[in-house]
């Protein structure tokens, strides 16, 4: 039996010697504990596993939040529905969830590359950019991860995660594996202690003890970052639980490695159909993913169903122990020296005890502390303690939860007792934490007393604590490095911790305990709301999320009646080209909303200076669809555009607002500053001596009559769209061209460069070539409306007669691009 922390203080057990040097061994004890753990543990291992398992082969187990288990050899239903039950029982009852599920067939393997985020999750994948957040950007520093499998991204290039919540980034398999703050270890085998790290797109520049040291992301191994606040981040997962409709925080590990933690109601089942062709004919293959929205995640991350190993939940003011920074303050080895475990068992594996199966907790051996510092508020601390499932049956150990009272140095016990091999985990709890600066935890010796039978000299002492959790009350002050880094009040200036200064949005205060605020929800729910300021003339306004497969991101959904209005604000400083426009992507919802919004720049009002309605994603009539397949996802949104270019170079006040027509709801598909690029070029363009826009062609052809290439400005249109503009943004010197024209022009002999960029206006066209003398030497294969302006650059050989520049397309409605910026250099 396990004492309880009433029991526990009368037992007759010797303190717990926290102070006391490590204790001598015998010379012959570490030897014959070899021999008897190779004789004893791993027969007796096997034999307690089955008597776990009581001989019936079980897939799935699952413990409630009172302790009590449950297995089956399937889940009615998929793992995810609100509906499906275990053994009979709902695995989400509002009122009684399992605490955590767990598939005994699968076992989660360490990914090659991977990031650690502050919360303790992981995302399988190498980091292959870094973006810096900037006055203009709508988002805050950010790396850009491949991952691994490519199934975990909805997005082909990647997924992007905040910089300020990464904790360690591996790269490849080390000797020394950087787990020290500021610790880098380069691919050659260098070892850095780094006290301050900044990065650029490619790698990084270190501040060490010896002087500065510039590495590229592909010399580096492995990388812990100096300073991250891990308490606030773990808190954040739950922030705005207290809001949603389901007041659950969720985390799921897979087969891949990836663990990945979100707020249960963020997420959705997304289904994708590959069709591929084999010797039997066209095969349709349907794969199932869960779509989540991490706090660390920029958008979104796709779960594959087929690749979980384990699902647990946890209530808001609850932080698992074992996700929260902690000290080994004492450790007595023998001949092997075993290192303590998070979220793993104490040999390594399955963090298991007997019947009980966990996915957060802690795996120790004899003798071993490990300390923790208590977030303020914390007021109680509960676990489940027991010896890991595959020690012998006489294997035995001793555990000690102690606290150390506010301003003092000396702990007091709260808990001890002994542990036996094969039997359940024991309750250890709850116990009080009032008043308390530090939690200790200790696997101990179990010498004194032994039962006859017990093996000598702790043959098997590995200590499992399952779901170590610490609730927090509420009320209680956050850390004030957890305000600017977990609510994005902070652009990142790229240094080590990704904090800057304000970007104009508010500071939320953040508090353990306490649900975030609805507006602070809001602000991270909508895409690229999340550095302005909001105001709503009505403080319940209800949002709730949605993935949408068409565009491949979150979007927010804002329940509105009609005398709803809200303001966003924000003091920007607009770069030219890359963020002198102010772009909403809305839901068209069957009506035109450019009459709802109206920005004030520095006081005075801006029109639009464009406004459409675009289809996102493939559509049905312009592909062959065969029978019976699933119509291709759309998205239909209203894209509004202000041109600041105007501004470029300068700060500004910015005050968008928008009012709602009716009680329709609106979907934000995102606010940003784009423009015709996305980033400056490494080496910009130069000026050209003699512009495209001043010479007259000596040919052109075009596919339909009165479409041909025109100088500033687009072809006649049906569509009356005359003036240049590349994603918002106006030209007024260029060439326009329709799909399927071409425009050419004899060289001088002194020119030596063509330059130019090009891009969409109108649909999409494709391929975009450039010819020199009749032959092609440069081609762009598609670009549409939404894409970012290509660069073009091109070296005239001496000799050189003309040059033509050659839109393609399909002519069957009406697609347009234009060359601005264009034109010839002499050198």
């Amino acid at each position: 039996m396990i004492p309880t922390p009433n029991n526990a203080e009368k037992s007759d057990r010797r303190p717990f010697p926290f102070t006391a040097g490590p204790r001598p061994l015998p010379a012959w004890r570490p030897l014959l504990a070899l021999l008897l753990f190779a004789a004893l543990g791993s027969g007796a291992g096997s034999v307690a596993r089955a008597e776990s398992l009581g001989g019936e082969p079980k897939r799935f187990w699952a413990v409630g939040f009172d302790g009590r288990p449950f297995s089956s050899a399937a889940i009615d239903g998929p793992w995810w529905d609100s509906s499906s039950r275990l053994s009979g029982r709902l695995l989400f009852d509002p009122h009684r969830p399992l605490r955590c599920v767990y598939d005994a067939s699968r076992r989660p393997r360490q990914p090659a590359a991977f990031v650690v985020l502050a919360n303790g999750d992981v995302l399988p994948g190498r980091v292959v950019r870094y973006q810096a957040a900037s006055g203009d950007d709508e988002w805050p520093a950010r790396f850009l991860v491949m991952p691994e499998p490519a199934t975990m991204s909805p997005e082909p290039s990647g997924i992007w995660i905040r910089a300020d919540q990464v904790f360690r980034i591996v790269a490849a398999a080390t000797d020394m594996p950087a787990e020290t703050p500021g610790q880098i270890v380069t691919l050659d085998g260098r070892a850095l202690s780094a006290n301050v790290i900044r990065w650029s797109e490619r790698g990084l520049r270190a501040l060490t003890d010896s002087g500065v040291v510039v590495l590229s992301l592909d010399q580096v191994a492995a990388l812990a970052v100096p300073k991250v606040d891990r308490t606030a981040a773990v808190w954040a997962d739950g922030e705005f639980a207290a809001l949603a409709s389901l007041p659950w925080v969720a985390r799921a590990e897979t087969e891949g490695g990836a663990v990945v933690t979100w707020q249960r109601g963020v997420e959705q089942v997304v289904h994708h159909t590959i069709s591929r062709r084999t010797r039997n004919g066209l095969v349709r293959e349907t794969t199932t993913s869960l779509a989540v929205r991490p706090r660390w995640a920029i958008s979104g991350v796709l779960i594959p169903a087929e690749a979980v190993v384990s699902l647990s939940l946890r209530r808001a003011e609850e932080l698992p122990l074992s996700l929260l920074p902690a000290e080994l303050a004492a450790q007595e080895t023998g001949i092997y020296e075993w290192p303590w475990r998070v979220n793993r068992g104490a040999r390594g594996g399955v963090l298991r005890v007997g019947p009980l199966w966990a996915d957060l907790g802690l795996g120790m051996h004899s003798r071993q502390v490990l300390a923790f510092d208590l977030p303020a508020g914390a007021e109680e601390f509960d676990a489940w303690v027991g010896l890991d499932a595959d020690v012998c049956p006489t294997a035995c150990a001793g555990y000690v939860v102690s606290v150390v009272p506010s301003g003092q140095t000396a702990p007091v016990v709260k808990a001890r007792g002994i542990l036996r091999g094969g039997q359940t985990a024991g309750r250890v709890g709850p116990i009080d934490l009032a008043g308390a600066d530090r939690l200790m935890l200790a696997a101990e010796f179990a010498d004194d007393p032994q039962t006859e039978d017990a093996a000598p000299w702790d043959i098997g002492d590995h200590v499992n604590w399952l779901f170590p959790i610490v609730t927090v009350g509420k009320g209680s002050p956050m850390s004030a490095a957890s305000t600017a880094s977990i609510n994005g009040n902070n652009g990142g200036n790229g240094n080590n911790s990704g904090h800057g200064g304000s970007n104009g949005a508010p500071p939320t205060a953040a508090r353990v305990g306490v649900p975030g605020s609805r507006e602070a929800m809001l602000r991270w729910l909508t895409p690229g709301w999340e550095l302005w300021a909001v105001e709503f003339s009505r403080p319940d306004v209800a949002a709730a999320a949605r993935f949408d497969e068409a565009m491949n991101c979150w979007i927010s959904v804002l329940e509105r009646k009609a005398s709803d209005r809200f303001v966003l604000r924000r003091r920007v400083e607009v770069r030219p080209m890359c963020g002198d426009v102010l772009e909403a992507i809305v839901g068209v919802d069957g009506f035109d909303q450019r009459d709802q919004f109206r920005l004030v720049v520095d006081g005075q009002e801006q029109e639009p200076a464009d406004a459409r309605m675009i289809t996102v994603g493939p559509q049905r009539k312009h592909r062959r669809v065969q029978s019976g397949s699933p119509a291709p996802p759309v998205a239909k949104c209203m894209f509004l555009r202000w041109d600041l270019q105007r501004f470029a170079g300068k700060t500004i006040d910015l005050e968008l607002s928008a009012s709602s027509p009716d009680n329709r709801p609106q979907q934000w598909y995102g606010l940003r500053f784009t423009g015709p690029l996305d980033q400056p070029p490494e080496e910009p363009l130069p000026q050209p001596q003699a512009a495209l826009s001043d010479l007259k062609p000596s040919g052109v052809k075009s596919a339909r009559e009165g479409l041909g290439p025109q100088a500033n400005r687009l072809p006649r249109s049906s569509r009356g769209v005359s003036s240049i503009r590349l994603r918002g943004r106006g030209f007024e010197q260029g060439y326009g061209f329709s799909a399927g024209s071409e425009a050419t022009f004899d060289l001088d002999p002194s020119w030596r460069r063509f330059t130019a960029l090009v891009g969409c206006c109108v649909e999409a066209v494709g391929p975009v070539q450039v010819l020199i003398d009749d032959e092609v030497v440069h081609e762009i294969a598609q670009l549409d409306e939404l894409s970012p302006a290509a660069p073009i650059d091109v070296r005239l050989p001496e000799g050189s007669k003309s040059l033509t520049l050659r839109v393609l397309g399909s002519t069957m409605g009406y697609s347009a691009a234009a060359f601005v910026e264009a034109g010839f250099s002499v050198r």
